[in-house]
């Protein structure tokens, strides 16, 4: 039995994120001062988790989601509504985001070389030495695990 991430948890997060967005005593308004500092608009959105499914019932938690201006990524505007927010999150890992090695990758909006981040790329190692059922059956982040950051904006140094 695989586990998912439940739609209202997206709600919640989607939410949450424009709330910090016009309400100064929010805890994660200093994310929003940050990105106005680097000029970044429309404001990204907190990450709430990345992958469809959990098959093997497994969540990985990071540390280290970012904000970057040039990642193509959800932000507060008017085209990113819950369901395309919550869809991107889901889709992140699916083979379409993936790099012609399979390897998970991010893209940018300047169409610079994709970016494959050492994280992903660890987890899916690690899944496929240590949690892999046979070679055929290779962990895939996204479908046997989920990742959910436990911080939902951490930006260089300006960690809350």
């Amino acid at each position: 039995m695989s586990f998912e991430v439940p739609r209202s948890f997206s709600r919640r997060v989607f939410d949450d994120g424009h709330e910090a967005i016009y309400d100064r005593r929010h805890p994660c308004h200093h994310m929003i001062r940050w990105q106005d500092e680097l000029g970044i608009k429309p404001y990204q959105l907190p990450e709430p988790f990345s992958g469809r499914r959990s098959e093997y019932r497994l969540i990985f938690v990071g540390l280290n989601p970012s904000v970057s201006e040039n990642e193509e990524i959800p932000v507060a505007a008017d085209d990113w509504d819950l369901k395309r927010y919550d869809d991107y999150y889901r889709a992140r890992f699916d083979p379409a985001h993936r790099n012609s090695d399979g390897r998970i990758a991010v893209r940018f909006l300047d169409n610079s070389k994709p970016k494959v981040p050492k994280l992903w790329r660890n987890i899916e190692d690690f899944g496929r030495k240590h949690i892999s059922k046979s070679e055929s059956d290779a962990f895939v982040l996204g479908q046997h695990a989920i990742l959910l950051e436990i911080k939902r904006w951490l930006a260089g140094k300006h960690a809350f």
